[in-house]
């Protein structure tokens, strides 16, 4: 359950590392957010290289990523892990080490908003009911997918 002020991780190929949770943008989540739900971040650390390498890739003319890589800039991530267990339909719980999420970018094409990741690698395990859901696309390349075998319950 991640509420505001909370320090989420952030775990994909960008060059955010850790951000500071502001707020909720659906009116649906009061109090606390957990896996699968958008949140408001303040980027507090980035990579020490990242300014560098943006203006490099100006300067040679190539394109840089589509969303601005500096320290105290709001970003929306989704969450991906979440300290607090999370329980399953099958009775199996999920709990990890730590808060973490990654980049999601909202692009407004007429009535509705269409949210895609940032980045395309992540580095960390997704559970099973994103890569079902909303990112099936983008999660199809992450590094682990966390499952549980029928069999051993």
């Amino acid at each position: 359950m991640i509420q505001t002020q909370t320090k989420i991780k952030i775990k994909d190929n960008s060059d955010f590392l850790q951000g500071k949770c502001i707020n909720f943008p659906k009116k649906k989540i009061k109090k606390a957010a957990k896996i699968g739900h958008c949140v408001k971040v303040s980027i507090s650390k980035v990579k020490p290289t990242a300014v560098y390498s943006q203006e490099y890739k100006k300067a040679a003319g190539g394109k840089t990523s589509m969303v601005n890589i500096k320290k105290n800039s709001l970003q929306d991530l989704l969450l991906v892990q979440v300290k607090t267990p999370t329980y399953r339909k099958d009775g199996s719980t999920i709990q990890f080490d730590s808060n973490s999420g990654v980049c999601v970018v909202f692009k407004k094409a007429g009535a509705n908003k269409q949210h895609q990741l940032g980045f395309k690698r992540v580095n960390t395990t997704v559970p099973f009911e994103l890569k079902n859901k909303v990112y099936a696309q983008q999660f199809k390349a992450a590094y682990n997918v966390i499952k549980v075998a029928k069999n051993l319950l």
